[in-house]
């Protein structure tokens, strides 16, 4: 005669307080060992002022771009060296937080990310190289400031405008080398195009339209006493799409043309010298 058929609940029940059993003579056997859900978490290492990044991260969120300054030199004041005496980690973390400023201070457009051009690829290279070639913790602080003052310069000197103007400006600056319009600039500072315009032409006294060619101009007189491009390839680093453009708005700028501008200044200090390219 056949046995009977366990029922499939009483198996499952049985291999649940095997695995009981089994799970607790291992801890008898290895009393000092924690589960993995009990393992304790590592703390953060206490030389590194982890609220005060958040503190400034958060006052330039809201714009308040001295309270920050002021909170990041007190990061620079109160960072010690880890056990080891090492700067890297160190550098390693204060690169890190000079980069979550940037991102704080220059966000990315609603539409998706932005690609990064060359000048701020090499602007985040001379970062780290100058992170990294600190030889001691005051060396370490000097450079930290001075990063961190130079990269929120652009929003300290927008003190006394509307937070939008100022976000609008700075995204301007960021942006005057490639072909860029009323509404990208509106959307990355979340207003509407018409309010932006009218309140930016308010509060500095001029439209987006002539801050943006105001600053390619400046761009493209400090490219052309550099004297390392043509005056065509000056005309595409400042983001104008035609050399005709670029050549009609220099000259209502300066009175002078582009070619006429370099070779005014030819030889002066900082102009090019004798040979450069035209």
């Amino acid at each position: 005669m056949r046995a009977p058929i366990e029922p499939t609940v009483a198996i499952a029940a049985r291999r649940r307080v095997g695995l009981v059993r089994r799970h607790a003579v291992k801890r008898r056997r290895h009393p000092g060992r924690p589960s993995p859900s009990t393992a304790p978490r590592t703390a953060l290492p206490g030389w590194f002022p982890w609220g005060r990044e958040r503190e400034a991260l958060d006052s330039l969120s809201r714009l308040k771009v001295e309270r920050c300054l002021a909170v990041l030199r007190r990061v620079a004041e109160e960072l010690r060296l880890p056990p080891g005496g090492s700067l890297a980690a160190a550098a390693l973390l204060l690169r890190d937080l000079l980069a979550r400023i940037h991102e704080t201070a220059n966000p990315l457009p609603l539409t998706g990310s932005r690609r990064a051009s060359a000048d701020e690829l090499m602007v985040r290279w001379d970062r780290a190289r100058r992170l990294g070639g600190a030889h001691d913790l005051p060396a370490l602080r000097r450079a930290f400031l001075e990063e961190a003052e130079r990269m929120l310069e652009t929003l300290a000197g927008g003190r006394g405008l509307r937070p939008g103007v100022a976000r609008a400006r700075a995204y301007l600056d960021r942006n005057f080398t490639r072909k860029i319009a009323l509404e990208e600039v509106a959307e990355a500072v979340h207003l509407s195009p018409n309010y932006l315009s009218a309140v930016f032409r308010k509060e500095t006294g001029m439209t987006i339209t002539s801050y943006l060619r105001e600053r390619r101009i400046r761009s493209a007189k400090r490219l052309l006493l550099d004297g390392r491009h043509t005056v065509s390839e000056v005309a595409y680093l400042v983001g104008y799409q035609s050399y005709r453009d670029f050549h009609r708005n220099f000259a209502r700028a300066g009175r002078l043309s582009p070619r006429a501008f370099r070779r005014a200044n030819r030889g002066g200090p900082g102009g090019v010298s004798p040979g450069k390219r035209e």
